[in-house]
């Protein structure tokens, strides 16, 4: 069965868990900045627009990577320009909310024409397309044959659709005004979209911000901390403000909290300045769900890694061999988990003997699929959580904060000895590693 999956968005850090041998474990957050019932997913954007071409002339397609809305089934979610009605209908479908469901300040439930609950985007009604010859939406099926297309992080999909859509992207800048100073990234260690300084094209990430609520005098901040300076001319812009400091100098504010970086934040990712000073926190605008089984732990990795919030043990999930992977210290910026992937392995790669020793993390009858996270039905009747569709497991044998299970390889060998063979699909085999968020 595969993972539906509505993905929200979760809590600011609150605090620190403590579990035996282990440090600096995050509280799971539970709130969420976007309803049950929406989920996100990576998608490699296509825009081939008419008159987009090279130095040749020809007619090019730009793909950039980027975090979508989607509906419970893995579709992408569509904004209409105009309500969608007769033939327009026959190509698109209305996103509808469940009947539990509550809408947000961004996503709001409008009754349509039919006298149904549909979601809508920035008041604009939202529609997933009807699967056919022109568009294949993103698909959490579990089908191998879906797998060889190509080891993209997502499924390739038109910003632009017919009838006036437009892809529903996760992009604050869309719905937040800010200074041309100031961009926003997504801080999985936060875990959501954080303001950020120096955002550009070349550097997506920037330098994580950090807003001051403490009532310390600016004398007494310590230096690591670097205010983000504005200019002499510079104007309030939305929910940014300019405060003049002590020295004379001018300070960006966000919803009167005064802005900063930190000099501890070195690496790409890094979101280090978090719990060094009463009052500071990072910036997060838009904020991730995170299940109250699961905690985030900071680590020699920069964007850290996953934990069972009551054992502390390292979470793992079971990944295809490939022999292009890339090695943690080198890990892609987008992460190495492929969907699709997820979804087709499912639980079924890890049977009774292999649970021994990788424990399942189960989730609770009354969770809800959100976000990044879904939940399996497992065969035995009970419930099982997976990240970006990957089931989750724990190393029984391993202590909290360790990662001994990391990269165990069960490979693939054809030597023609009739030795029990992996399913022809496991490729070149499988490999167990650490979850990354």
């Amino acid at each position: 069965m595969t993972a539906g999956a509505a993905l929200c968005v979760a809590g600011s850090w609150t605090g620190v868990a403590a579990a035996a041998n282990s440090d600096s474990l995050v509280l799971g957050r539970i709130s969420s900045d976007v309803p049950t019932g929406i989920r996100l997913g990576l998608g490699m954007l296509s825009n081939s627009k008419a008159g987009n071409v090279d130095g040749q002339g020809n007619e090019r397609t730009r793909v950039r990577p980027a975090i979508v809305f989607a509906d419970t089934a893995g579709r992408p979610l569509y904004a209409a320009g105009a309500a969608c009605a007769d033939e327009c209908l026959t190509r698109w479908t209305p996103a509808l909310a469940e009947a539990d469901a509550k809408g947000t300040a961004l996503m709001t439930i409008e009754t349509n024409a039919a006298g149904k609950r549909q979601w809508a985007y920035q008041g604009k009604p939202l529609y997933t397309p009807v699967n056919g010859p022109n568009f294949s939406a993103p698909d959490i099926r579990p089908e191998w044959d879906l797998l060889e297309a190509g080891h993209e992080p997502g499924v390739r999909m038109e910003e632009g659709g017919a009838d006036g859509m437009k892809l529903a992207v996760v992009n604050p800048k869309t719905w937040i005004k800010m200074p041309y100073s100031i961009g926003v990234a997504e801080y999985r260690l936060a875990p959501g979209q954080v303001l950020a300084a120096g955002v550009t094209g070349a550097t997506p990430m920037g330098t994580p911000l950090y807003t001051y609520s403490g009532t310390a005098p600016e004398q007494s901040i310590p230096a690591m901390f670097r205010p983000q300076f504005a200019s002499g001319i510079s104007l309030p812009v939305g929910d940014f403000t300019v405060r003049t400091r002590s020295d004379g100098t001018h300070q960006w504010q966000y919803k009167g909290e005064a802005l900063y970086t930190c000099e501890c934040d070195i690496s790409v990712g890094d979101l280090n300045g978090e719990g060094k000073l009463a009052g500071m926190a990072p910036a997060t605008v838009f904020k991730y769900f995170l299940p109250k089984e699961v905690v985030l732990k900071r680590d020699n990795l920069s964007v850290g890694r996953m934990a069972d919030a009551r054992t502390g043990k390292t979470l793992y999930f079971r990944d295809r061999l490939f022999d292009f992977f890339q090695p943690d210290h080198s890990r892609p910026l987008y992460g190495t988990q492929v969907e699709r992937i997820g979804a087709a392995l499912n639980t079924a790669h890890c049977d009774a003997k292999c649970e021994k020793e990788w424990r399942p993390l189960f989730a609770p009858k009354t969770a809800k699929a959100e976000g990044y996270w879904t939940i399996y039905e497992r065969p035995d009747g009970k419930r099982q959580w997976a990240y970006k569709n990957y089931a989750m497991y724990t190393y029984e044998p391993e202590g909290p904060g360790r990662l001994d299970g990391n990269e165990k390889h069960l490979v693939q060998f054809e030597d023609g000895t009739g030795a029990e063979a992996l399913p022809k699909e496991y490729g070149l085999g499988l490999v167990w590693r650490a979850v990354v968020p």
